[in-house]
């Protein structure tokens, strides 16, 4: 049975509810030509690094809505045991869940977003072992359309985000 991680489950409710106290974007703001009808729609474009892991994607989401992006699955990874070579299922990936809504007469959108990549490293101790590398950040911000924002910037870790508007 697959369940949703805790973290998630609690994203969602913080960022429906944020969603929900903000007026809609006036037109204008974006310089996007739309009716009272129409909503903005905002591609999410990512670059993350932990250590010798590495992912990069982009996805669109309409403004006030939630955008879930999975990838990965289980790699299969060789291992050395004293009996000979065996094979190992290790879980990889890298999943974003983000709620951008546009911020009222600016080009700025204000985003909740959840960032997390997994997977192997390299072979440890005698028997070869993998240990699973784990990064996630859990964050609001706000970011000018079209321009990259990177919210982190270490020796080994690195994460960008650029928020675009899109035609519908």
């Amino acid at each position: 049975m697959r369940t949703i991680p805790l973290s998630a489950s609690l994203l969602c409710l913080s960022v429906t509810a944020f969603a929900a106290s903000l007026p809609r974007l006036p037109a204008k703001a974006l310089s996007v030509k739309t009716n009272a009808e129409e909503s903005v729609n905002f591609r999410i474009s990512f670059k993350i690094k932990d250590g010798e892991l590495e992912n990069a994607g982009s996805f669109v989401v309409m403004s006030e809505s939630q955008a879930n992006y999975i990838i990965g699955g289980e790699k299969v990874v060789e291992v050395d045991m004293p009996s000979g070579k065996a094979v190992e299922f290790k879980k990889h990936g890298t999943i974003v869940n983000c709620l951008p809504v546009a911020k009222p007469d600016s080009a700025l959108v204000r985003a909740e977003c959840l960032f997390e990549r997994s997977g192997p490293l390299g072979p440890v101790g005698t028997l070869k072992a993998r240990p699973i590398s784990t990064f996630q950040l859990q964050t609001s911000f706000e970011a000018a359309l079209g321009r990259t924002l990177v919210l982190v910037d270490e020796p080994t870790r690195h994460l960008e985000v650029k928020v675009e508007v899109v035609a519908p």
